[in-house]
């Protein structure tokens, strides 16, 4: 029971970082929309989705893998700060190979050159990730002190957006408030670890640190992969359309995201160390409890998914205006990716990351990153962002197949009946 109410709280805490990161935008965005349009949001959005290839670098799937080291020695603080620091130092090593890299994209691709000083300011927020310790956070389960800094910054964020933007030509400063609040945020969280968790920052040796790049890479190259058929779409479309489609797909998105962001991360990285800590115990524990949690989650985000469905016409309409009318068919069609990746995330995080099938996981989304940029080039050349949407909507339920396929040759079974009534989730809460 007190593991449940402590999962309870947590999802709770982050289900209240991720609103505040969409509901102060949904304060902000009919006002923003107006004034940039179309083009401004199209290239914020583009140039955004690019640098999310070297926050997935940075990251290197450590809020995953330092979390699952953490768990079972929560109490080893010599040890915790010896993982703590090796992480920190890894990401600083890896931003400063990610800076390098944006600087010789700026020379081929047009876009980022075009933008160079927008791209330098949103590629500046990635400070922040370097910084932010969210695998502590989530190896003690505590994350009260993440909602209530977002909470904080969304609000400084949502007033200077207000105060700042006049005209379409201030759209940079839309990048800059949330990059210079994004770095303060976890500076701040940076320095609460070592006044309340009592971790310290060591220095280690450099072998150590390329030893444990080399150690994680399957699940950063799983991540690099996941985003690389997710989040590439976009990418390719601007290959193709301008920067008005890229907006129309972009805010389509984004109410995706939202559905993402709001639930499914809250729920399944409230668990990850739960279903680890149950993991470490023996494999069938492990996949009990993944059963149990597996109806509640689904229902959650079907009906999430359903709903966004079929409000998609009067979601554009308020928050974005007529001038996205467009965005509201791609809206329908990606509406259901977001429970997909629900069942992705539950077979492949949950369950093989926690297994340690680290090669398996990578092999199942490299063969999803092939598949789905060959889908997305047909699809976006010939359609334009209809194509695109499409393309996330296909390339997610290849990805479940697969995923479900695999484990049950495995004979891991995911999927108990008696788990699916209202009796059985309502009795699983309690346990």
């Amino acid at each position: 029971m007190f593991y449940r109410k402590k999962i309870v709280r947590n999802v709770a805490s982050l289900g209240i970082i991720q609103a505040v990161n969409y509901i102060f935008p949904l304060i902000t965005v009919p006002y923003i929309s107006r004034i940039i349009g179309p083009d401004g949001y199209g290239i914020i959005n583009y140039i955004t989705l690019f640098v999310a290839y070297f926050n997935i670098l940075i990251a290197y799937g450590f809020d995953m893998t330092a979390t699952r080291r953490i768990v079972g020695h929560l109490h080893d603080k010599e040890l915790v700060s010896t993982i703590f620091s090796q992480v920190i130092i890894s990401r600083f090593f890896l931003f400063i190979i990610s800076f390098f890299i944006l600087l010789i994209s700026s020379i081929y691709l047009e876009k980022i050159h075009e933008n160079f000083y927008l791209s330098l300011i949103i590629f500046g927020s990635l400070i922040g990730n370097v910084l932010t310790p969210q695998f502590i956070y989530q190896g003690f389960q505590n994350l009260k002190i993440i909602s209530v800094v977002s909470f904080i910054k969304g609000l400084l964020n949502t007033i200077l957006i207000f105060i700042l933007i006049k005209k379409a030509e201030d759209y940079i400063y839309v990048s800059v408030v949330s990059s210079v609040l994004s770095i303060l945020c976890s500076i701040f969280l940076f320095w609460f670890v070592f006044k309340n968790f009592n971790i310290k920052l060591k220095l280690q040796p450099i072998k150590d640190i390329f030893q444990l790049i080399w150690k994680e890479k399957m699940i950063f190259l799983s991540n690099f992969v996941i985003t690389l058929y997710s989040g590439t779409n976009v990418i390719v479309l601007g290959f193709f359309a301008s920067k008005t489609e890229i907006g129309y797909i972009t805010i389509a998105q984004n109410f995706m995201n939202l559905v993402l962001m709001v639930l499914t991360i809250p729920i399944v990285t409230s668990i990850f160390p739960h279903i680890s800590d149950k993991f470490s115990q023996n494999k069938e524990s492990g996949i009990l409890e993944v059963r149990k949690f597996f109806p509640l989650i689904i229902y959650i985000t079907l009906f999430a998914s359903i709903l966004l469905f079929l409000t998609s016409k009067y979601l554009i309409l308020l928050m974005y205006g007529s001038k996205f009318i467009p965005s509201i068919e791609a809206l329908r069609i990606v509406s259901f990716v977001p429970f997909l990746m629900t069942l992705t995330n539950l077979m492949g995080v949950q369950i093989m990351v926690n297994m340690r099938l680290d090669n398996l996981f990578f092999r199942i989304t490299a063969f999803g990153a092939v598949v789905g940029l060959t889908i997305n080039y047909i699809l976006s050349k010939k359609y334009g962002y209809i194509g695109t949407a499409w393309s996330f909507l296909i390339i997610e339920l290849i990805i479940t197949i697969v995923m479900f396929l695999l484990l049950q040759l495995k004979n891991i079974k995911i999927i108990d009946l008696k788990y699916f009534s209202l009796k059985g989730i309502f009795s699983n809460l309690k346990k």
